[in-house]
């Protein structure tokens, strides 16, 4: 074997590590792992320290935060110290390490899936690139892992290597489990190989044989029985040759203003005012059938994939497969299936937002909420945008038995995310540009199932002039005032999605009967949070507050206060079709009629008694202070 170059610098650092990065390292990093880093950037990694975060690198991550000594050698020796590099650098050394086993697979197999994506758009004169992780067996086990797996096989990630040290031999039933999960990935389209961890060569002829794989590659590192000794020489910058040479190609390159525009992130001039003109231009369908506002969503993801070349589509779940169509493939837009496999989807769009240059956005059902937490939790974490289109459960079908209760507040408290849960078409467009907007973590939005009984949802402002006054963009507003203007209210209605129709068809009822009920639509807490305090106030008014949505009243608590009723649901509910589930719910314009009246008495009971108290504690106060 010709001898493995590595500089001194990087030689002492990765095997003699600071105390302050190896304490406690040795007995959870196999010596195997630390030979293969020291290999992996000695001869295989196009890297150049002058410019960690060059778009071309080979990126090297790791799964877990026991592996974090590795990637902190590596900067160590490479870079400054990971406290004074920027943000975005510390997100690309260490930002997969904080998500639970196996997420690092499906966000590893983005990131070779943006890789992918990038150089069929721009060629390998621009895109060229590998994704290397080091992970654990634990990773592999976790069915997270064995769904990203399926996916990368069937996308052919041949950019993608995955590197795991085997357990020690004293955990047999360990070694077992891996073994299992090592039949499972190679029956789902990878190579995986084996090799010795005290033989230099054969670990050097291993990594090589990676970069000649045409397939996704696992390489297990069997651990050795004795120490492995790797020879110390001059290292040859080639990561530095390497981005010389790119640069100048990107210099000539006819798509260099493109290219550099989704890799700094930058969005497209009047993104906002094109999506809006093509959104009016657009055939929608004014019937008012179940499905209304789930078409109306899907919609909007087209017309918005029209307008951003770098929207990446991938579905999830039957149904919303059934409601896309059949998957397409344009120079420009791809959208991808992945089936049933929901929690790797996330995972993927996870890696997709690290790499950079795309915009993920991933259709599923709503029921899948609780299987794509994980991700969607580490895309809170890590503040990585990405947008999710969740589809409300049909009552008709075979998942009726599964329907959602607690999903909304759950992701509602989800730091960084943005939850959208739109009522109609205008308040879909402003979903979708809020979606856009929001920078801080992923984006979701709800689509729910429309009543029969809706009027007027799908009403859109035509080509005239927009409105000055604020609405949907701010997340809540006053949909219809009460009758008199502001200061004539008796009550406010508050409601979001499908459940607006209900509180409009309520506030009828109560005209009938002498109260002035306005309607307020909430669409977005955490856009509503971000506006002023008086704009707040005004829309939700100081008269009593009731809140309708057909879901767990958890967190309303904060918008209706303590003297306001929620109108909702604690239980699982089961009936065939759309209005029964309602019904069963008790999420009804009679129900909630008859909840205001009775909110209503008790405020005028509570008033004659305050009164009266107020009365004799005044009279009280009186007779202290008269003289005597």
């Amino acid at each position: 074997m010709p001898h493995v170059s590595g500089s001194s610098r990087l030689s002492s650092r990765l095997r003699q590590p600071p105390a302050s990065v190896r304490a406690g390292a040795e007995r959870v990093i196999p010596d195997v792992l630390w030979a293969v880093t020291a290999l992996l950037r000695d001869r295989i990694l196009r890297f150049d320290p002058q410019a960690p975060l060059w778009p071309d690198r080979d990126r090297l991550v790791v799964s877990s935060p026991s592996l974090l000594p590795l990637r902190s050698a590596f900067a160590l020796a490479e870079t400054a110290p990971p406290s004074s590099l920027p943000r975005s650098t510390q997100d690309e050394l260490f930002g997969l390490a904080g998500g639970l086993p196996g997420q690092a697979i499906a966000a590893a197999s983005g990131m070779a899936l943006a890789e992918q994506l990038l150089a069929r758009r721009f060629g390998r004169s621009l895109v060229d690139h590998r994704t290397w992780l080091l992970a654990l067996p634990g990773d592999l086990e976790t069915g997270v892992a064995l769904e990203a797996a399926v996916l990368a096989g069937r996308f052919r990630l041949e950019r993608l290597a995955v590197i795991v040290a085997s357990p020690d031999a004293a955990f047999p039933a360990t070694r077992e489990d891996l073994t299992r999960a090592l039949d499972r990935i190679e029956a789902s389209g990878w190579s995986v190989r084996r090799t010795s961890g005290d033989d230099p060569e054969a670990l050097m002829n291993a990594l090589t044989g990676i970069r000649r794989a045409r397939k996704p590659s696992l390489l297990v590192c069997d651990p050795g029985k004795t120490p492995i000794v790797l020879p110390s020489e001059p290292m040859v910058p080639r990561g530095q040759a390497a981005r010389r040479t790119w640069l100048r190609r990107l210099n000539q390159h006819a798509q260099r203003a493109e290219f550099e525009r989704i890799m700094d992130g930058r969005t497209i001039p009047r993104l906002e005012e094109d999506f809006l003109r093509l959104w009016r231009m657009k055939p929608h369908d004014e019937q008012e059938d179940e499905t209304a506002l789930v078409q109306e969503g899907l919609l909007g993801q087209a017309t918005l994939a029209d307008l951003l070349p770098e929207l990446v589509s991938l579905i999830g779940g039957a149904e919303a497969a059934s409601l896309l169509g059949a998957p397409t493939k344009t120079s420009h837009h791809t959208t991808l299936t992945c089936g049933p496999r929901e929690p790797a989807m996330v995972g993927l769009m996870n890696g997709l937002a690290l790499h950079g240059g795309l915009l993920p956005c991933g259709t599923a059902p709503l029921s899948s909420a609780d299987r794509m937490r994980p991700a969607l939790r580490f895309a809170s974490l890590a503040r990585k945008r990405l947008l999710c289109v969740l589809v409300e459960d049909s009552p008709d079908a075979a998942s009726a038995l599964w329907q959602q209760v607690e999903q909304l507040a759950s992701l509602r408290a989800m730091p960084h995310l943005a939850l959208f849960r739109p009522a109609n078409a205008e308040e879909v467009a402003a979903a979708w540009l809020g979606a856009l907007r929001w920078s801080d973590g992923p984006s979701v939005i709800v689509l729910g199932r429309n009543l029969s009984e809706q009027t007027d949802a799908f009403s859109f402002p035509s080509s005239r002039a927009r409105r000055t006054a604020r609405g949907p963009e701010c997340g809540g507003y006053v949909l219809e005032e009460a009758t008199g203007g502001a200061g004539r209210r008796n009550v406010t209605l508050i409601a979001s999605g499908p459940e607006l129709s209900v509180a409009r068809q309520a506030r009828a009822m109560l005209a009938a009967d002498g109260i002035r009920a306005a309607v307020v639509s909430l669409p977005c807490w955490e856009l509503f949070t971000r506006q002023d305090r008086t704009y707040r106030d005004a829309v939700l008014g100081t008269q009593p507050r009731v809140a309708i949505e057909a879901a767990s009243g958890f967190g309303w608590e904060r918008w209706i206060g303590e003297r306001g009723v929620f109108i909702g649901t604690e239980e699982f509910g089961m009936a065939s079709g759309v209005d029964p589930l309602y019904q069963s719910f008790g999420v009804t314009p009679t129900v909630v009629c008859a909840h205001v009246h009775a909110c209503l008495n008790r405020e005028s009971r509570a008033g004659q008694t305050g009164g009266a108290q107020s009365l004799r504690s005044q009279g009280r106060r009186m007779r202290a202070t008269t003289p005597s």
